[in-house]
Formats: C-alpha cells, structure tokens, sequence
C-alpha cells in the first residue's frame, strides 16, 4: 500500500507506513471516519505524510496489511492459519469493520483452521460475543 497519490498514511508498531485513501478508510470504518473527522477540523496539509494525516496504531505491519487487502477492491489475503487471522480479526473489531469482521469469521468457520486450536478460537469467539464461532469450535 504505497500508492503515490495517498492522503493518509497508517503507521504500524513496527514502524511500517501504508500510504492509503482517507476515502476507503471513512466508507469501511465508523472509527477511521471518526479519526478523520477530527484531523479534518485543520487546514489541509500539502502531502499525506504531513503530521495530520498520519495515524499511528498498535496493530504490526502483517495484520494492517492483511486488514487492509479485506478493506480494498483487491484480492484478499491468503491466510490459511488461525494463530495468523485471528490477530486480523481483532483489528477488524477494533475498527469496527463490520463486513470485514464477517467475512473474515465465515473463512475461519468454512475452512480447516477450527480444528487446528478450537480452543483458542472458542475462547476469542466467547471474548468477542460471536456465538456463530463460539458453537463451530
């Protein structure tokens, strides 16, 4: 995600800077929209990596850019273990991205990846109230 013509940039925990459309961002998220609505209260800066249009997360550059491939018109990410989608399903609720968190469920639910620890997938699932997955593990 380093599109030249970005107006926002997500900077991980691991320092990693995914230069994206603050568009994308509003349509998918209700909290990256809420985040925007508060930078946009300042005169807009010439680039994307000016100060206000940089936001810092938590989440490491592997689970932003596998949320991020959910968020976009592109193929989606190709991960095939729990221990590596759950981290991108916490980040789909924590941004409250509803679809995304859906779809990314249905792939855990539908593949092979319960068997592979349906504890720790219950446990997540009892967690985050996702009666769905809790009853599949």
């Amino acid at each position: 995600f380093q599109y030249p013509d970005a107006n926002f940039v997500i900077r991980t925990s691991d320092s990693v800077e995914f230069k994206v459309f603050k568009e994308i961002l509003r349509l998918k998220s209700s909290v990256f929209n809420d985040m925007l609505l508060i930078g946009d209260n300042h005169p807009p800066p010439s680039d994307a990596s000016s100060p206000s249009n940089v936001v810092d997360v938590t989440e490491n550059s592997a689970v932003m850019g596998a949320l991020l491939r959910y968020m976009y018109p592109i193929p989606r990410p190709s991960i095939t273990s729990l221990a590596e989608l759950l981290p991108v399903l916490e980040a789909a609720l924590k941004y409250q991205l509803g679809h995304v968190s859906t779809t990314i469920t249905n792939d855990i639910v539908s593949s092979r990846m319960l068997e592979e620890d349906p504890l720790t997938a219950y446990v997540f699932a009892s967690k985050h109230n996702m009666t769905f997955m809790e009853q599949a593990a």
